[in-house]
Formats: C-alpha cells, structure tokens, sequence
C-alpha cells in the first residue's frame, strides 16, 4: 500500500530548483482544490507534505551561516545588517505579507482536509501526516513569535475575506506559545518513528524531529522569559496565565529525554578525535547524528555553493570569523586561555582540535587538480585575517563554483545535549557531574579534549568568559552555565543561525553590536609591516594598498576600513570598522507599517512606537 517516499521527496525536491512550490500548492483557490482528490490518498497526503517540505525545510544558507550567526559577534562582514543601523524602522520593514503566513495557512489546510482521505489509508500513515501539519503549524508560530512577539495565532483555513483573523488584533505571546506547545505535542503523539518514514535520507517530518524542535522552542522560549522581564510587545510585566519559563524549561527536558532516549542518533566518532567534527559538514552521506537533513546530489546532480560563498568576492557579505569566536576554544589541556595577545600563528597551538576544524589554521591546505598547496589568508575576502574552514570542501574548484554536495545537519544530537544540559542548569542552578558528562563533557571528549566539569576542584575559572555573558546590568551566569555557553558557541558556530537567537534570548542582544576584532599584530610585525601565515608573507600599514596579501590601515576610523585596537602605530588586534547600533527595541521587530496601514487592530511594538 505504500508508495515510494525517498522517490517522491527527491522528485519534489529537485523541482523546488526551478519551480515554485507556492505555484503547485499556495495560490490555487480552495475551492479548486476541494474539487481535486488532494488528500484523498496516500500518495496525494505524501505529495502535499513533500511540497511543504520542499518550501520550508531549512536549506542552504539558512543552515550553514547566512542567517543569524552572520550577523553575530562571532562573525564580521562586508556591510552588516540594516536592522542594526539606524534607518531600520516600521516604514522599511517587513516579513507580514501573504506569503509570510504561507506555512501556517498551508498546515491548517492539510490538518482540516485530511480528514477526506481518512477511511482510505491506515491509522498509522492517517496519523502521521495529520502530525505533519500540526508540526509545520507549531514551527510557523514560533517562527512569528521570535520575531514579532505578539501575533495572531490562526488554527483554521481563512476561506472568506472577511473572516476576522485577516483584520484581528494580536494575541498575547503566552497564549500563542500554549497553542504552539499544544500543537507539537499533538505532532509528536502523531508522528511515526517508524524507520519507513525517517530513512536514510533524515529529510521527512517525524516524531524525532517534533522532539528536537520542541526542545529548541522550549529552550529559547523558556531562558528569554527568564532572563526578560517583559513582553516587549507591551511593556508590560510576563503575566504566566499559561506555561511560566521554568514550565517551559522542564519541557525542553522531557523532549530531549525522550529523543535521547531512542537512541537512535548517536554522537559521530569516525574519523576520530582530529576528524569526527569535521566530518560531519562535509560527506554527502547523512550522517548518523543528524536528526533532520537536508541533502544534496552529485548524480542527480544538485549543488550546494557554501564553498563558493566563503571565498568569493562577489558573494554577499564576505562572513569572517572574529577574535571573540577564537577566543572560546578553550586550551588542548581543558582550560582557559590566559592570553589571546598571540601572533596568528601561535594562537592555534594546543587548542581544543575543533578550533582548526572550524577556522583555516596553520598547515591546512587545499588541492587544485589534485596538487596541495598551503592555504592562507585573502584579504580581498577576509575582514579579520580569520577564515572559515567548518563547512568548505579544500579544492580549488569548490572555491569558485557551486560544486558542494555535503548534507546539512538541520538538527542534530549536538544541540539536543546542550539544550539539554542548559535547561537543566537553568532550573536547578547548577547541573550534577553525571548530566555533565553526558552532554558537554560527551561533545569534548568526542574531539579528545579533556572535560573539566565546572563543580569540581579541578576547574580553572575564566574571568573573561563570566565578563564576556554577563548583561550590562550586572546578571552574571554561574560558572557551569558560562561553560555551557561556551560549549554551545564551540560546537554549533555557523549551524541554523542559532547564535543571534541564543544571544536574545539571554538578554546579551548588544554583542551582536560590539566592535568586531580579529588576528593579533605583535609589535615586531607592526614596526616592520610583515607577518607570515602558512608560509606566505604579508604586508601591513597606513601606505600599503589593500589587497590579497595585503592590509591599508586608516586612521580616519571611516565606514569599511582597517585598523589596530591599539593605534595604527603599535602591537593590537585588527579591526574592520561598520557603524553598527544596538537598542533594547531590536529584541523584536516592528509591525510593518504597511500591515498596519490594511489592519487598524494590529498595535506596534511598545519600543517601535
């Protein structure tokens, strides 16, 4: 009785390429579709799950950086975003629109017209896909919340235009995040975990995957409430008439308890301590620790560009890593670094191994036609003297052409752990030696880095990392809660655009402003204007032009240039300068004046007034 889904999942997701699933699905009117067999069948409810798929599985740049770790501490870049310069305003914004609701109008059209194909197909296959729509239903509402605060929470197909969710007011965000809970749960009793559904390629919709999103969703949820006392939508103070932040946290426990419990995705381990990370963002095979994937195909053939983005000078914003990513690797003996004021080649010496994992160190090369050749910097690319390594094929080729293949993880049993071992931390205080082992310390060890656990006599405290999240009012973060932030930056850097969303949620949203820094000139190299990387000479100073081996350093401070913390004259870290502002308002973003210009009931955000 069943149909081929790997089959119908890569045909639908080859088409995605080159046409558009709103054309195949959004836009045909309803009454048109009620006329079809749509969702009679289980071919026909595979098809319309597959479409979803197809639109709003996290892909590409969405997973490997060009989302919300772009725009981070971690990261600096050409320009930045418009969103933290001051033009940024209700007049210009947007993310309100038709399409912008598309996921949700799409999952309450197959959670109500599901019910056609009831008597037609198994309980189990009926089931499972009914969950894929309150899965897509849960995940579209919590993807408005994050950014809006107060939204419409709709859980019905709008067939008239004048039904009143099109012109209602806002509900408050508890009341929106209770519906969101309640959805993931039906999802999660309905979704199967059957291998049939999950198979090789990890891309489908299932139980595991509502598991992992609900302790995603429970987490952000739960530690933004706690460490923000309002509703930035109002002003006003959490009223916790449903679920209260620690309500919240305690579900992000269950759920990454009851996924762990499976089984079923295993930390990766192959290739060991110096290739096991690294593995996992560059095989076209899925790997056996993603939860949910995204794939790509060298037979079919589909291709991905992330290579080709980190290298170009034509891609958009020239991502490059930052001093303050570098600076939370801690040392090969499980503590702290002391001192980062270290030549770019020294600062990579006995390092926690994903540091050259994550950023070209020295000795990495790359291949053309097969010959290796040393890779080094390009400052025609990079704004800091760091470049990517996590994620980038080593070949020429791949430099300049979309020629990558490697799956995405979308989730994966990383950052089920450490959702884990933060929520637990968040509720009891402090998390026992036991729970640490079993998450952070299970991540270290992984890349044979030693695991210190931060309760025990022999932790090294590190003044910089309690500084570094502390919130300007004066909240300091325990010593185990800092070591697990740390762990999350270490081990997710670049993955799903988490560290924005992690930097929000615990009230740290100025970071994302701080002026970006990246390798350090010692004042040696400073005076003769020269310093080597992986066995190529570089220029430096105020009369040498920008270039690829070289860096101008200006003094005039103006947007898009280069300078030395220190003064241009003596030893500091280079900076790269874009007048970038923080405010408390960019917690959320504004109702698009233009949404309420057509909707008189919509209110603005409190600090977008």
């Amino acid at each position: 009785m069943k149909t081929n889904i790997k089959y119908h999942i890569l045909t639908v997701l080859t088409l995605a390429v080159s046409i558009s699933c709103e054309d195949f699905l959004d836009y045909k009117p309803l009454a048109v579709q009620e006329a079809t067999e749509q969702l009679k069948t289980e071919r026909s409810m595979e098809l319309y799950a597959n479409g979803m798929l197809a639109s709003y599985i996290p892909a590409g740049s969405s997973v490997w950086g060009a989302s919300g770790d772009l725009f981070s501490d971690l990261c600096a870049t050409v320009s930045s975003s418009e969103y933290y310069k001051t033009s940024y305003n209700p007049m210009t914004a947007s993310g309100w629109s038709s399409g912008n609701w598309a996921m949700i109008r799409r999952a309450n059209y197959l959670i109500k017209y599901i019910e056609r194909g009831k008597e037609n197909v198994s309980t189990e296959v009926y089931n499972h896909y009914r969950g894929v729509g309150y899965f897509w239903r849960a995940y579209g509402h919590f993807q408005k919340v994050k950014s809006f605060g107060d939204v419409p929470y709709i859980d019905h197909v709008i067939e008239e235009v004048d039904d009143p969710a099109l012109f209602g007011a806002r509900m408050d965000r508890e009341e929106v995040m209770h519906h969101v809970l309640a959805d993931i749960d039906t999802a999660i009793v309905n979704l199967s975990d059957e291998d049939y559904f999950m198979d090789e390629t990890r891309i489908n919709v299932t139980k595991f995957v509502a598991l992992a999103i609900k302790s995603r969703i429970c987490l952000y949820e739960g530690t933004y409430r706690k460490y923000h006392s309002t509703n930035y939508s109002t002003g006003e103070p959490w009223n916790n008439s449903y679920e209260s932040a620690d309500d919240l946290l305690q579900e992000c426990v269950n759920a990454s308890e009851a996924l762990l419990a499976y089984n079923k995705f295993p930390l990766n381990t192959v290739a060991g301590a110096e290739g096991a990370y690294r593995q996992l963002f560059t095989q076209e095979a899925v790997n056996k620790e993603f939860i949910w994937a995204y794939t790509y195909s060298s037979t079919i053939p589909k291709y991905d560009n992330r290579s080709f983005n980190y290298f170009s000078t034509t891609s958009w914003q020239m991502p490059s890593p930052t001093r303050t990513l570098v600076r939370h690797y801690l040392k090969s003996d499980g503590n702290p670094l002391t001192n980062d004021a270290l030549d770019v080649n020294a600062v990579f010496t006995d390092r926690d191994p994903r540091l050259a994992q994550t950023i070209a160190s020295p000795g990495l090369t790359y291949t053309d036609n097969n010959v290796p050749f040393p890779r080094t910097i390009d400052f025609s690319v990079s704004r800091t003297g760091y470049m990517w390594h996590k994620w980038i094929i080593e070949d020429y080729e791949h430099y300049h052409a979309s020629r990558d293949v490697a799956a995405l993880p979308v989730l994966r049993t990383a950052e089920v752990l450490l959702n884990l071992a933060e929520a637990k931390c968040e509720l009891d205080g402090s998390l026992s030696e036991a729970d640490w082992n079993r998450t952070v310390g299970a991540l270290r060890e992984r890349v044979g880095e030693p695991s210190v656990y931060p309760g025990g006599a022999a932790y090294v405290a590190d003044p910089w990392l309690m500084d570094y999240y502390s919130t300007a009012d004066g909240v300091h973060p325990s010593r185990t809660l800092a070591e697990i932030r740390r762990e999350r930056t270490v081990e997710l850097v670049f993955e799903n655009g988490l560290r924005q969303d992690d930097l929000f949620r615990w009230r740290l949203g100025e970071r994302v402003c701080d002026q970006w820094q990246g390798i350090y000139l010692t004042a040696s190299q400073v005076s003769t204007g020269k310093f080597n990387f992986n066995g190529t000479d570089f220029s430096i100073g105020k009369s040498v032009a920008q270039g690829q081996t070289a860096v101008h350093l200006d003094d005039s401070g103006a947007n898009a240039t280069f300078r030395l913390s220190e003064g241009n004259s003596a030893a500091g870290y280079l900076e790269y300068i874009v007048p970038r502002t923080w405010s408390e308002k960019l917690y959320l973003n504004p109702i698009p004046q233009t949404a309420i210009n057509v909707n008189d009931k919509l209110t603005q955000n409190v600090l977008w007034e």
